[in-house]
C-alpha cells in the first residue's frame, strides 16, 4: 500500500526534517511546483524554510517510490502528485486518531492541510478531532484524579504524575481551543456574507 510504503521512507536529521506529508499535501492540489515552488509554499503554509538539501532528498524518494512524478527537464524539473500520491494523502488525513497522536509535527501538519479535502470532509474531521480530544481529556482527568489521591497517601514529597497529567490536561485544552477556532473559521468560509 502506498501510505505504508511513504512512511516506511527513511527520515533525514531532526534538525533538517521536511515534513513529508506536507510536502505531498502542497501538491495535492495537482499543479506542478519547482523545488522552489514547493519550498515557497511551504514557507507561507508553516512560517518554516525548509533546509533545501533536506526538501531535494525529500522530493527524490517521493519520485523513487512513485509517489510524485516529474515534469520538465532534470535542470528544472517540476514536480505533480501522482494518482497514487493522492490517494495515500487522502488516507493519511482522514485516518482515524491522528489528533491523538504524540507527535504535535504531525498533527500540525494536518490541520495545515485541513483546506485540502473538501468542506464536507473538512466538518467530519474537526469533528471527529473534536470528540476524540474530548475523550481524551476525560480519560486524563480521570487518570489526574486518582493519581492526587495516590500522592495524598504516599510519602512522596512532590506530586511528578498529578502535574505531568496536568499538563497534558491542557495541552488538550490549547487543542480542543484550536480546533473551536478552526471550525468559526470553517462555518465562515462555507457561509460567505451577502452583500445588497
Amino acid at each position: 500500500m502506498v501510505v505504508q510504503c511513504v512512511d516506511s521512507l527513511p527520515r533525514p536529521l531532526l534538525a533538517e526534517r521536511v515534513h513529508r506529508w506536507l510536502v505531498i499535501g502542497l501538491l495535492r492540489d495537482g499543479v506542478a511546483r519547482s523545488q522552489d515552488g514547493i519550498a515557497t509554499a511551504y514557507r507561507e503554509r508553516t512560517g518554516v524554510t525548509p533546509d533545501r538539501e533536506a526538501l531535494h532528498a525529500e522530493l527524490r524518494h517521493l519520485v523513487a517510490k512513485g509517489v510524485l512524478d516529474v515534469a520538465g527537464g532534470a535542470a528544472a524539473p517540476a514536480y505533480r502528485l501522482g494518482a497514487d500520491g493522492a490517494a495515500a494523502f487522502d488516507i493519511w488525513l482522514t485516518a482515524p486518531a491522528a489528533i491523538d497522536e504524540d507527535d504535535d509535527e504531525r498533527v500540525t501538519s494536518r490541520l495545515l492541510l485541513l483546506g485540502e479535502v473538501s468542506p464536507a470532509d473538512a466538518a467530519q474531521l474537526l469533528g471527529r478531532w473534536e470528540r476524540e480530544l474530548w475523550e481524551r481529556a476525560r480519560t486524563l482527568e480521570r487518570a489526574r484524579t486518582a493519581a492526587v489521591a495516590d500522592a495524598a497517601s504516599s510519602a512522596q514529597e512532590i506530586a511528578v504524575r498529578p502535574a505531568l497529567l496536568e499538563r497534558l490536561l491542557e495541552r488538550v485544552a490549547a487543542d480542543l481551543a484550536t480546533l473551536a477556532e478552526l471550525r468559526r473559521a470553517w462555518e465562515a468560509w462555507r457561509t460567505p456574507s451577502r452583500t445588497p
